[in-house]
């Protein structure tokens, strides 16, 4: 019997629920997302590298580093001029949210430390909703420095992945 990564997620997803209903019914104080970070990670660099976008594209080598992910274009890329850059290397922040309604506030978001910052969101059954596109200029223009936090707006966003389409603007 084949076992893909959906089914085994919706497993998860059914297990996360009755682990909430079990632990919150002792009115103690839990969250079952810890995963949900590695699992956006995962995400990008699949998608990332399906998406023609880069010549190669790589984990960093430790989960400490400033960037995710490292990806490498060509000298005619649009990523070049959308990212304004001056190498054909492009740093890679992967900042995801799971199943969140309203604003989605990024953390710990620092700019001048990337050049592409994907904004994962994931559904609530941990499946793939969207991957967008933020500049690293655009993310530095819209950081709330007091917080350090990047309050996510859709429209600010010069593209994104859905359903394994790169849609560009």
């Amino acid at each position: 019997m084949k076992v893909n990564l959906e089914t085994v997620l919706q497993d998860l997803y059914h297990a996360e629920l009755e682990l909430q209903r079990l632990i919150c019914g002792e009115n103690k104080r839990f969250s079952i997302n810890k995963l949900t970070g590695d699992l956006g990670e995962y995400y990008a660099l699949i998608e990332l590298e399906k998406s023609g976008l880069f010549k190669t594209i790589n984990q960093s080598n430790t989960s400490n580093n400033s960037y995710d992910l490292l990806g490498s274009i060509d000298e005619k890329s649009i990523l070049k001029n959308q990212l304004n850059l001056t190498s054909d290397t492009v740093r890679i922040e992967v900042k995801t949210r799971r199943n969140q309604t309203g604003a989605k506030y990024l953390s710990g978001v620092k700019p001048d430390q990337f050049d592409l910052l994907c904004m994962v969101d994931i559904n609530a059954d941990y499946t793939l909703n969207c991957i967008y596109f933020i500049s690293s200029l655009i993310a530095n223009d819209e950081l709330d420095t007091k917080y350090n936090r990047l309050i996510f707006n859709y429209t600010r966003s010069f593209g994104h992945i859905k359903d394994g389409k790169v849609i560009l603007k």
